[in-house]
């Protein structure tokens, strides 16, 4: 009975083969379907495989039969798990409950046991059931059938010997081996199915990175021109996937014009070998008409026995948004390089990363100078305290923005004003890494700015100038005509003669002292007189020697003879006076002071005789580049709070305007020479000097009699002082005179005194209605009484000021008794 039982056994063997092979297959397709019924599905099949085997047994007896059912049971609890198993067991045991006899209990005790032992193998084993080996299936299979031989004693006694004689070999040397070999291919169905899920799992994840990425794959037959793409790369170029087909035609055909050339020498370089990998970036049309940045990357995968390539593996990616943000660095880059003001980007150290042209122009470092060295290295003046910085650093530490004006240096060591605007750079964790700073020279704005603070604060000084000059002629007014009376009455011998005579001139140059004022506060226009250059410093010594002190030596050497100027006396005094206090300043220590005058004669002048002045000191002297702007407005070498910088400028524009020319040279350390050339005046030098410059003849200091000694006068002015001589001198001279303090005052005694008023002397700056005002009234009123306005003005600057015409006779302050005299006769000759 041993061989007809081993071909039993065996051919139930092959036949669980052969069913789990049908089984295998049938399963795989019907994966897709099984989806939520697979345990059940499944364990049904290993039933009705189970079910198959018990129908073609290797029968003992009556009702004892031996089978590969152990063997398929043992398997699915194994590899399938419970509930396959239980189904399959539940199904085989039912089967063999219903073919009956003496066998059916320990049939149905084998088939729960086979099914029990695979289903604990299966829970207790460490290692992943892809990783078992045959061994350990051989030596389930023993285990399961050695079960099996173990069921026997749950035959009938009479059963028993028989039954173990004729089936223990085939037991354990036949269905053991199907139980290792339907295990291996268990296994190897396993590994397939996770080999799939891995590999459907990296295809999702390979076509997710591709979409991300916006890449899509090709894959191209260089011999057909015929490419299978990827969905990514069809979709990227907006054609529908499922309809897209590539070719190298229609590929070349969507290239953009200027992008075929280089794009075919690209493919050429890298078939000839002179590339290592096919790289290149070109524009393609998308299926809706746009241009689309594409960079393709590809690789030959096989060759023909030529060398020449066969089929060539690559991806195409979307770099659009790459290109565009390269454009817009490149166009921003472009613009800071243009840019007027100076940028840097430093790290947090304050090292320099990076920056543009205008910041080597600021500060005349070269661009390989100022990467890798540090701004405060580059630029410290030492004009910032170190306060200054611990602040600015303190600001931007913190990721605040700095702004502020520096000092800073160039590399040529000068000096300059620079604004600027510092701005951290965090990263994503707060922290500052980068600094970018823009820098402007402010140095000309600052230098208008003071300029135009300078000139605000010189045209108060004038206002304020005029204002005291005004106030000037009323006291010189009194102070003049007061002496002028004291002079009138006493006899030419008298003692106190010489005193007054002296006050006279001390109150004339005073006078010449209130014009100047009054020119500096653009009050008073110059006067052009024929001046004597060398009497003019003569007069003005003795103010030198106390001006410039006891420390500077004075020298002078004038030629014997010289022509007058044209020129302004007051203008001339100024200008000698600046450059002599200039030449001071210049020798703080002491020196010598020269001031020379000499006729000379210029080559294009055709002859003409010129007088020139030298001023010349011994003192510091003065570079080069001071000399190139030593007559611009404003600019001055002396310490700050100790010069205007307008000196210069002025004696400038009064020699220039008065046809003449000013040079300076100097040497450091050896004194400075200014140089004064005018021409001289034309005609005689004995010429009288203009009326402007002339006495005034006197007027007879007694009353004539006559018509004049009974005339009423009425004289307004707001300072009582100037009313009282006025008073004195007319009435002196036979006048009747009327006083009022104010032009409504005046108005008031005109309304009285209409018909007996000779004339009206007002002045033009009172308080409440002018002298201009006045007039305006009493003319509105349809009088034509004559009017006399004085002024501590020009009387230009007073006919324009006050808006009167012609028929208003203008007396300028302080005048002299004989000028107000004869002037008042004028007016009352005239108009009788």
């Amino acid at each position: 009975m041993l061989l007809p039982a081993v071909m039993a056994l065996s051919a139930n063997a092959l036949l669980l083969l052969a069913m789990v092979t049908i089984y295998d297959l049938v399963t795989a397709k019907l994966r897709p379907a099984l989806r939520g019924r697979r345990d059940a599905v499944l364990g049904i099949l290993l039933g009705a495989i189970g079910i198959a085997l018990m129908m073609v047994p290797f029968k003992v007896g009556p009702g004892i039969q031996f089978d590969a059912r152990g063997v398929l049971l043992v398997v699915a609890g194994l590899y399938a798990g419970l509930a396959p198993a239980g189904i399959a067991m539940a199904m085989t045991a039912a089967y063999r409950l219903s073919l009956g006899g003496e066998g059916a209990l320990m049939g149905v005790v084998t088939i729960m046991a086979s099914g029990g032992i695979g289903l604990a193998w299966r829970h207790w084993r460490r290692s992943r059931l892809a990783n078992l080996a045959w061994p350990e299936l051989l030596a389930l299979g023993i285990a399961v059938n050695l079960t099996t031989l173990l069921g026997t004693v749950l035959l009938p006694p009479d059963h028993r010997a028989a039954a173990r004689d004729d089936v223990m070999i085939p037991l354990l040397l036949v269905l053991p081996l199907a139980t290792m070999v339907l295990g291996l291919l268990m296994r190897d169905r396993l590994r397939r199915g996770r080999d799939f899920r891995s590999l459907k799992a990296t295809e999702e994840r390979l076509a997710l990175a591709l979409a991300a990425g916006g890449q899509g794959t090709y894959d191209l037959d260089v011999r057909t021109g015929e490419a299978i793409v990827s969905p990514e790369y069809a979709s990227m170029l907006g054609y529908d996937p499922a309809t897209f087909r590539e070719t190298n035609a229609a590929w070349i055909e969507r290239l953009h014009p200027d992008d075929r050339e280089h794009v075919a020498a690209a493919f050429r370089d890298y078939i000839s070998g002179n590339r290592p990998e096919y790289r290149v970036e070109f524009r393609q049309r998308t299926a809706h008409g746009e241009w689309l940045w594409i960079r393709s990357v590809g690789r030959t995968m096989a060759r023909d026995q030529h060398g020449a390539p066969l089929r060539m593996l690559g991806t195409h990616t979307d770099i659009s948004e790459q290109k565009a943000a390269e454009l817009t660095a490149r166009l921003e880059m472009v613009a800071l390089d243009a840019a007027a003001d100076a940028v840097v980007i430093t790290d947090r150290n304050g090292v320099i990363h990076w920056c543009n042209p205008a910041f080597t122009t600021l500060t005349g470092y070269s661009r390989e100078e100022a990467l890798g060295s540090s701004p405060r290295l580059l630029s410290r003046s030492g004009a910032q305290d170190q306060a200054f910085y611990e602040e600015m650093w303190s600001t931007l530490l913190r990721g605040e923005v700095w702004r502020g004006e520096l000092i800073n240096r160039r590399k040529d060591q000068s000096r300059y004003v620079e604004q600027q605007t510092i701005t951290p750079v965090s990263d994503p964790q707060g922290v500052v890494t980068h600094f970018i700073a823009i820098k402007r020279d402010v140095t000309a704005q600052r230098r208008f700015e003071a300029q135009f603070h300078q000139s605000q604060k010189m045209e108060s000084v004038g206002r304020l100038a005029g204002s005291v000059a005004h106030d000037f002629n009323n006291l010189l007014t009194v102070i003049n005509s007061s002496i002028d009376l004291a002079q009138a009455t006493l006899p030419p011998d008298h003692e106190a003669r010489p005193d007054l005579q002296e006050a006279e001139r001390a109150g004339a140059r005073a006078v010449l002292l209130t014009r100047q004022l009054l020119g500096f506060s653009r009050q008073q226009p110059a006067k052009v007189s024929r001046v004597d250059l060398a009497e003019v410093v003569r007069g003005l010594l003795p103010m030198l020697e106390r001006l410039i002190g006891e420390n500077i030596e004075i020298e002078t050497r004038f030629a014997e003879t010289l022509p007058p100027v044209l020129i302004d006396r007051g203008q001339m005094e100024q200008v000698v006076m600046n450059l002599a206090i200039n030449a001071r300043d210049a020798m703080p220590t002491g020196g010598t002071l020269t001031l020379a005058m000499a006729n000379t004669r210029l080559p294009s002048e055709d002859g003409e005789s010129w007088v020139e002045l030298t001023v010349r000191d011994t003192g510091m002297g003065m570079d080069a580049e001071a000399q190139e702007h030593l007559f611009e407005p404003f600019f001055t070498t002396k310490e700050p709070g100790k010069g205007t910088g307008l000196g210069l400028a002025t004696c400038l524009g009064i020699i220039t305007g008065a046809g003449g020319r000013i040079t300076a040279s100097s040497t450091p350390g050896r004194g400075t020479s200014f140089t004064i050339r005018l021409p001289g005046a034309r005609g005689d030098a004995d010429t009288p000097l203009p009326a402007t410059a002339a006495a005034t003849p006197r007027a007879p200091s007694r009353p004539t009699g006559g018509p004049a000694s009974v005339q009423r006068i009425l004289v307004v002015d707001d300072e009582e002082p100037v009313r009282r001589v006025m008073r004195r001198v007319l009435e002196r001279d036979g006048f009747e005179v009327l006083e009022a303090v104010d032009g409504d005052a005046a108005l008031v005694a005109i309304a009285e005194h209409r018909d007996s008023l000779a004339l009206v002397i007002t002045d033009m700056m009172m308080p409440g209605l002018s002298g201009g005002e006045l007039i305006a009234s009493v003319r509105a009123g349809g009088s034509a009484m004559p009017v006399i306005l004085t002024s501590g003005y020009s009387v230009e600057f007073t006919r324009e000021r006050a808006g009167v015409g012609a028929d208003v006779t203008i007396v300028s302050k302080p005048f002299m008794i004989d000028q107000l005299l004869a002037t008042v006769r004028s007016v009352l000759a005239a108009t009788n």
